[in-house]
């Protein structure tokens, strides 16, 4: 047995920027790349560091990139992915199977349609994310624990932020 979660039911949304925020699901997903948080290793070692290594300390965050490949099709959503190319930061949210839901605000940066004789078209989409990204992850910690959250902030400061494990 094993405990690995399929991806089959994972869900994209995307807002449009109002108060409060209305997403809209876009449909025919194939694919999503949640984004790679990383944060920058600045190098703090001087001459007369004593051990000969380098010294390094966390700068800022990036929140990274959300990638999206999907089924063309206009009528999906997608022609609102298309259209707002380059708009104004708007909410995303992923939500996987398991329960985990990613939230976080960005931008369009990329969409392409790709042609290939050996599959339907696939639209590949890019959203740049700024500021925070939370993740909250649904699966159970244990019997009877709630959901577990961590808000990382691509933001200043150098820590990672918090983990409220919900028991």
């Amino acid at each position: 047995m094993t405990d690995a979660v399929s991806s089959v039911g994972a869900r994209y949304s995307v807002g449009d920027g109002g108060t409060p925020e209305t997403y809209t699901v876009i449909g025919r997903v194939r694919t999503i790349v949640a984004p790679n948080l990383s944060a920058d290793a600045v190098d703090v070692s001087s001459l007369d560091s004593g051990d000969g290594y380098r010294q390094y300390v966390i700068g800022k965050r990036d929140a990274g990139d959300i990638a999206l490949e999907c089924f063309w099709n206009a009528t999906t959503g997608q022609r609102y992915l298309r259209d707002n190319l380059g708009g104004a930061n708007v909410g995303h949210i992923v939500e996987f199977p398991d329960g985990t839901v990613l939230e976080a605000t960005g931008v369009i940066r990329n969409f392409e349609i790709k042609g290939d004789p050996s599959v339907a078209l696939i639209a590949r989409v890019e959203v740049r994310l700024t500021g925070t990204v939370t993740i909250t992850v649904g699966a159970e910690l244990d019997a009877g624990a709630g959901a577990l959250t961590m808000k990382l902030d691509a933001g200043s400061g150098n820590d990672f932020g918090t983990v409220d494990a919900g028991v």
